[in-house]
């Protein structure tokens, strides 16, 4: 079974992951970790030596991979059978149809959805290195994450099962939340 977090950057989805994982049981994986390994670069990298659509083309082709393996119980390092696993997805991954398709069909998908105010002060805080988010200084920042989750937000309900608000949890309340519920649709 795989159990996928999608949402926008800062939403939560690396955080609570590995916790999803541990409660279940699973395995954790986070999409652009693996696209790394496979492309041999960072994503800052891939993005500012060969653009977003080059990312997203990658991006595609591992989540294919991952789903088809993880779905057969192959996906795992080292020929490790893993069929279990938890995903953190990138949080433009839904932005193709056929990703979305992907893991509506294949996936317990879950949308972690926080405000632009809570997810401006998540990335500021976190100190990462967001490709899409760069600019000059940080006075619009907000109203870009507010312009990009309007355009996102679609398909991240489209593809999800589950939709869990992070503003006001901590990383182990949306956790437990989201392995509850996962237990619940198995009955």
């Amino acid at each position: 079974m795989i159990i996928s977090l999608t949402g926008f950057m800062g939403a939560g989805k690396s955080s609570v992951a590995p916790i999803i994982a541990e409660i279940l049981g699973f395995s954790f994986y986070d999409l652009d970790q693996l696209i790394e390994e496979r492309e041999g670069l960072t994503v800052q990298d891939i993005f500012s030596r060969y653009g977003e659509e080059w990312f997203r083309e990658a991006e595609s082709r591992t989540l294919l991979s991952i789903m088809e393996k993880g779905s057969s119980g192959e996906i795992g390092s080292r020929d490790a059978i893993i069929s279990d696993i938890v995903l953190s997805l990138g949080g433009g991954t839904l932005i193709r149809p056929s990703n979305r398709t992907i893991l509506k069909e294949g996936s317990f998908c879950v949308y972690l959805r926080a405000r632009p105010e809570t997810i401006a002060v998540r990335v500021l805080a976190g100190g990462q290195n967001r490709p899409l988010l760069r600019q000059k200084d940080n006075t619009d920042l907000i109203d870009k994450i507010r312009g990009m989750l309007n355009e996102r937000e679609e398909g991240y309900l489209e593809s999800s099962s589950l939709v869990i608000d992070t503003d006001c949890l901590t990383v182990e309340e949306c956790a437990e939340k989201i392995a509850d519920t996962f237990r619940l649709s198995l009955l």
